[in-house]
């Protein structure tokens, strides 16, 4: 069993980035968390914490590009088949005109917020994400559902946390993982009686079998074909006892 845990486990250079991945993407931890435990696990090589975090960093980026096109390509389709739609409700406030509005000039300094969030928002979702403040790590976080909180706000980090959160954590059940005695089968699974082999080749042959029906023609000369070769065999047996 140490064996395998030390396979997959047992060194983080050989262990799947998409489990260090999920730790990134809970908001309680966040890069900063992953950081912190290479600090933790090679000490004072603070060359190899630094090459870990890049090979981290690279492989988050690259896979929110990835999710990038998949989720504008998602977006268009929908943008096409409500185009209609659209059309429709910017008709109703084509005749607005913003003379009709009276300015108050107190509002300048909100133009002057916006146009700073305005800026920010040229940043990627990733980038926003990362640099966000992270939620207290006592915190009773249910992960699904604060994604689906903030879909709106992190359209691309929704889609791909609820992918990367979806991947199962093993596909190898513990039983045969962890067993210290190989792959044996018992005398019953490896062994079939022979009453048994020919009951699922005949229910096979059957299972196979097109049914296709019989007219009543088939019937007339099946019967008639019985009854010529029970005379002939009564013909012949008489002739042979006199």
């Amino acid at each position: 069993m140490k064996e395998k845990f030390d396979k997959y486990y047992g060194s983080v250079d050989r262990s799947n980035m998409m489990v260090l991945i999920t730790a990134v993407l809970d908001p309680r931890f966040k890069i900063k968390y992953v950081e912190w435990g290479y600090k933790k696990i090679y000490g004072n090589d603070l060359q190899k914490v630094g090459l870990m975090s890049r090979k981290l960093r690279d492989l988050l980026q690259g896979l929110y590009d990835f999710y990038v096109g998949v989720v504008s390509g998602f977006q268009e389709s929908q943008t096409s088949c409500s185009s209609q739609i659209t059309e429709i409700g910017q008709s109703s406030v084509i005749g607005v005109s913003c003379d009709e509005i009276a300015y108050d000039p107190s509002l300048d300094e909100y133009e002057e917020e916006m146009e700073v969030e305005i800026h920010d928002m040229t940043k990627s979702e990733l980038d926003i994400y990362l640099k966000e403040k992270r939620l207290p790590l006592k915190s009773n976080l249910n992960i699904l559902d604060w994604w689906k909180a903030n879909a709106a706000t992190y359209k691309v980090l929704s889609y791909m946390a609820r992918d990367v959160f979806a991947i199962p954590v093993s596909t190898v059940a513990s039983e045969s993982a962890f067993s210290t005695s190989g792959r044996a089968l018992d005398h019953f699974r490896s062994s079939l009686s022979t009453p048994i082999v020919e009951a699922l080749v005949c229910a096979q042959d059957w299972l196979r079998y097109a049914y296709t029906p019989t007219t009543f023609e088939d019937y007339l000369m099946d019967a008639e074909s019985y009854n010529s070769e029970i005379n002939a065999h009564e013909a012949s047996n008489s002739e042979h006892g006199a």
